[in-house]
């Protein structure tokens, strides 16, 4: 194939009439064999050279040899060089060579198989890592089956206290850990923050997607019992629409309570104890105190009305930094079924309270405030009736919604404080009154006995004077 292709370079010449005689040939001509094509132009290159009309002479008389024969002549030398290192590399080699190449290729092939080897290994590993991924993925997508549609804590139709603490511990706890262990920190994404110190951030649920995590941190104008008492479930009507516009009402379904002193005593032992003089007045005992309730919302712009079955739990402050907690958990019990008229929506929400320093400005009480919940407006449970609300609405607007919400609850307790100021000082005032009252009764009583006793000791002489005497006597 070497030789043909060599052969066939030789034939192509820059000379018309070499183009013209190699196409006019090729029409009359069959297709020869390699080596007549070699005898063929070996001839024609002898009738070429011995011709004397393919000299051609300069002006100078001296002769100048033609492309015709130049070109050719290069092109069959490369073609016989070729021809040799083909040929020669194709003989037969020396048997000490062949002892050489043999070592070489026993070699080789010990190379090859450590590489053939190796590669099994790879493939192997690559596999088993594939499987284990593969593996890894079909069971978080299982458990995300079986837990993106848990909405609120299952609990008997006898409900008892234990169940319901135990509910809002599990909750507590993870919300806990979710809002301030240091490995949690940097997966939290800021959607919102002010320079007066709101910050609203969103945590992605790692097996419901639908139903993040929200956390909003702010510093609150007021004490740490204020700001307790405002977020506190019989205040709800009164506050809860500052912070809630869709607010309807609150209806109560039961009180509990349950000894939660087992439980610290525990803790205590785990952990260091700080006192805290401002708890002594609030918490009296170790009884955490739980409220059943249920809320209800208007409608939500085009969507239908909400409501929320859940526990309310004013928890027992932590032994270890002194942080209030209280929280509610969305319980889902056959005792108290979905209402016509409402689509059952679900929220757990943890509230963290901790006390400031005051504020060095204006030297009134603050108390850091941090609340980590999930909401899903949907009716999302395994027999739940939806509700369409689109939940990508919710995670784009919570940031400005959370913001103004907080805003609201800092007006508010700016406003029952003062509120609670001017009631303190007319109280003042009223109880001064009433006590300056009370001496000037006193001072005119003392007026008018003074000129009585005289009167009535007076030992004037008249008509029935012993009759009087006598009575003075007895009295």
């Amino acid at each position: 194939t070497i030789l043909h292709i060599i052969i066939m370079l030789t034939t192509i010449t820059p000379s018309r009439n070499r183009l013209d005689h190699s196409a006019t040939q090729s029409s009359t001509t069959k297709l020869e064999s390699p080596k007549s094509m070699c005898r063929s132009h070996t001839n024609e290159m002898k009738e070429t050279l011995s011709d004397k009309s393919s000299v051609v002479y300069n002006k100078d008389g001296t002769k100048k040899r033609s492309s015709m024969i130049v070109v050719p002549m290069a092109w069959i030398t490369c073609g016989l060089f070729l021809f040799v290192f083909a040929t020669l590399h194709g003989m037969a080699l020396p048997s000490s060579s062949f002892a050489i190449v043999s070592n070489g290729t026993s070699s080789s092939n010990k190379v090859l198989t450590s590489l053939s080897a190796w590669r099994r290994r790879k493939n192997s590993a690559m596999e088993n890592k594939e499987e284990e991924e593969a593996q890894a993925q079909a069971q978080a997508q299982a458990r995300q089956e079986t837990q993106k549609k848990e909405r609120g804590k299952q609990i008997s139709a006898s409900i008892t206290a234990e169940e319901l603490y135990e509910a809002y511990t599990q909750i507590r706890d993870e919300y806990n850990d979710k809002a301030f262990h240091p490995k949690s920190e940097k997966s939290w994404n800021v959607l919102k923050s002010t320079s007066d110190g709101i910050e609203i951030s969103m945590l992605h649920h790692a097996s419901d997607p639908n139903c993040p995590y929200v956390r909003m941190k702010a510093i609150m104008p007021g004490s740490i019992q204020e700001t307790w008492e405002f977020l506190e479930l019989k205040n709800w009507d009164k506050t809860m629409p500052k912070m809630d516009p869709f607010y309807e009402g609150l209806e109560t379904l039961g009180t509990y309570s349950i000894d939660a002193s087992a439980e610290r005593k525990r803790v205590s032992k785990n952990k260091a104890v700080t006192a805290n003089k401002s708890t002594k007045h609030v918490f009296r005992d170790d009884k955490v105190q739980m409220i059943l309730a249920r809320k209800r919302t208007n409608r939500i712009l085009a969507f239908g009305k909400r409501d929320f079955t859940f526990v309310s739990v004013s928890d027992l402050p932590r032994l270890e930094d002194n942080v209030w907690v209280s929280g509610t958990v969305s319980v889902v019990t056959s005792k108290f079924p979905r209402q016509k008229g409402y689509t059952r929506a679900f929220q757990d929400s943890v509230a963290f309270y901790e006390e400031l320093p005051l504020n060095e400005q204006t030297g009134d009480e603050q108390t850091s405030l941090t609340i980590v919940c999930r909401i899903d407006l949907n009716d999302s449970s395994d027999d739940g009736q939806g509700g369409f609300v689109p939940m990508w609405i919710y995670a784009k607007t919570i940031g400005l919604s959370g913001v103004l919400s907080i805003n609201n609850m800092r007006k508010e307790l700016v406003r029952m404080k003062e509120e609670m100021r001017s009631m303190k000082i007319i109280q003042e005032e009223i109880e001064g009154q009433s006590k300056k009252d009370d001496d000037d009764d006193d001072e005119r009583d003392g007026q008018m006995r003074i000129p009585l006793v005289p009167w009535v000791k007076s030992g004037g002489r008249r008509e029935g004077s012993n009759v009087a005497d006598n009575k003075d006597e007895s009295i």
